[in-house]
């Protein structure tokens, strides 16, 4: 709430899972001062909510950070490590990327027609899958992966040439997360320069807010602070003044 009205925020003093009002206490900080102390710190993080809350590592986890590449806490860079640390033996085959038990999300909107079922006769089966809809990788060849989205019973195949409209997603852009909710949320935060050009106040304001039990922030707290400056909506040209001014203007 501080974030979203601009003041200055403090982290939680205790960390209360089931909170009785409207307002629990559930954002933690840990100051980090280096990219490679924060991913350090991060799979520290895992371990202990693992072992000390019994939170899910893959589906009750969420790592959102502010860019896809080009910094150390980068979408890719970090699902790299979050796929060696999360799903070491997944099955895996050839240059196929992505592994059995891989958490993935969809990247492009679009209708998927599948044939692969295996009913007699067959039966052609469309589905439209969102962009930024996550799921489970059930199985792969060398050729492709099948995709069984997260609170629909479908799965859905990507073929070697779609491997870029479907990514890891052990860590995702806090845009890709609008919209979504999740138990627990690590946000990274990121100092480099790319980020700078899409962190405001919204953007840390909107990755703190979709947990739902637990947040906690890792890096430099001042250059969040720095960031919640931004007011984006500044940059935004809309003409409804100009609009609501015509209207009121006497016929």
């Amino acid at each position: 709430k501080s974030i979203n009205d601009g003041q200055p925020w403090q982290a939680s003093k205790k960390i209360d899972l089931e909170p009785a009002d409207e307002f629990p206490e559930n954002l933690r900080h840990i100051e980090r001062s280096s990219a490679a102390l924060q991913v350090e710190t991060l799979k520290t993080v895992l371990g202990k909510l693992i072992e000390g809350r019994g939170f899910d590592p893959i589906w009750d986890m969420q790592v959102l950070c502010a860019v896809n590449d080009k910094s150390p806490v980068s979408r890719r860079a970090l699902n790299k490590t979050l796929q060696n640390l999360l799903n070491p033996d997944g099955e895996r085959i050839g240059k196929n990327p992505f592994r059995v038990g891989d958490k993935a999300m969809c990247l492009k909107n679009g209708f998927r027609t599948e044939h692969w079922h295996g009913e007699k006769p067959p039966v052609v089966y469309t589905y439209y899958v969102a962009n930024g809809e996550i799921g489970e990788v059930v199985e792969i060849s060398e050729h492709w992966i099948a995709f069984k989205i997260s609170g629909r019973d479908v799965t859905v195949r990507f073929g070697r040439g779609e491997w870029s409209d479907v990514d890891l997603a052990y860590a995702c852009t806090v845009h890709k997360a609008q919209g979504a909710g999740f138990p627990v949320v690590i946000v990274m935060i990121d100092g480099s320069g790319g980020a700078s050009y899409v962190c405001s106040r919204s953007h840390h304001y909107t990755a703190i807010s979709r947990s739902s039990k637990l947040c906690i922030t890792i890096g430099r707290k001042s250059v969040m602070a720095e960031h919640c400056r931004v007011v984006d909506l500044d940059r935004r040209k809309t003409f409804l003044t100009e609009e609501i001014t015509a209207c009121l203007q006497p016929q």
